[in-house]
């Protein structure tokens, strides 16, 4: 493959391209890649360095990256049908993957104190893998049982804020945002706030190309912006200097929008 077209309405929208082949391990790989937009101009390049390793060498490699496999949580394929899961668990033989299905199930249709019974099954079958902790809050999301959501996310973000772990400092950054984008729905800006100011430190650590910080303050701003009561009652500047007292991170937005406000109110 030479080249590879993303057209809108039959006009190219952009284009990479792959060039300076070189032949490795019986393939050929491209050693330079070019990303272009409409207009032709580069927008992104990579080169890159192909080699061929030893068959020992591979598979020292391979058994490195899976090294953590034994901590995942798979479900084989396919998975069983209900009845055949309901009839392992009535003969004492059931899997994880059984009490998997059923906690589905039983949630699907919101019978969620049996859903309950199979998913800490789940949790007792797989303790110590900690995918489960997402399948919980997972759980309590769909059954809106958002107190206890909450308490529980603010122990966990706790704790991945004060870790010394390092496979679990490798993906941090990851898992924070993780936690935002899987409870952002259900719970009030007040509450991502308190979220949010205990994940801070994950953020800060994150490497400076990351722009962490960056995105950790526009959140905030966000959910600051939309947490703040009516304050049509007092004089925009009034109301500028409390909530720039109140919450720096404000001091620009804040400014904008309230000598915005005034001149439509003024015109």
């Amino acid at each position: 493959m030479l080249s590879v077209e993303h057209r809108d309405k039959g006009e190219v929208v952009s284009a990479a391209k792959f060039d300076d082949f070189d032949e490795v391990a019986g393939m050929w790989w491209a050693r330079r890649i070019v990303l272009t937009d409409a207009e032709g101009h580069r927008r992104w390049s990579e080169t890159q360095t192909v080699t061929e390793v030893s068959a020992e060498d591979f598979t020292k490699r391979m058994t490195e990256e899976l090294a953590g496999k034994d901590r995942v949580i798979l479900l084989p394929q396919p998975v069983p049908k209900v009845a055949e899961a309901k009839a392992a668990v009535t003969i004492g033989k059931a899997t994880f993957t059984d009490h998997a299905v059923l906690t589905l199930h039983f949630a699907a249709s919101q019978r969620w104190s049996r859903a309950l019974d199979h998913l800490q099954e789940c949790e007792r079958l797989a303790a110590g893998k900690p995918g489960m902790l997402w399948l919980r809050d997972a759980f309590l999301t769909a059954s809106r049982r958002n107190e206890e959501l909450r308490k529980r996310l603010l122990e966990e973000a706790a704790s991945l804020a004060a870790t010394t772990a390092a496979d679990t400092r490798a993906n941090d950054g990851f898992l924070a945002e993780t936690m935002f984008t899987e409870v952002e729905r259900v719970l009030q800006s007040s509450e991502l706030l308190e979220l949010s100011d205990v994940l801070k430190k994950v953020y800060e650590r994150q490497l400076a190309h990351l722009h962490a910080m960056k995105m950790w303050r526009t959140r905030q701003v966000s959910l600051l912006h939309a947490k703040r009561p009516p304050t049509n009652s007092l004089p925009a500047s009034r109301r500028c200097e409390n909530r720039r007292n109140r919450h720096p991170i404000f001091a620009h937005s804040i400014c904008w929008n309230c000598s915005s406000n005034d001149v439509r109110r003024n015109s």
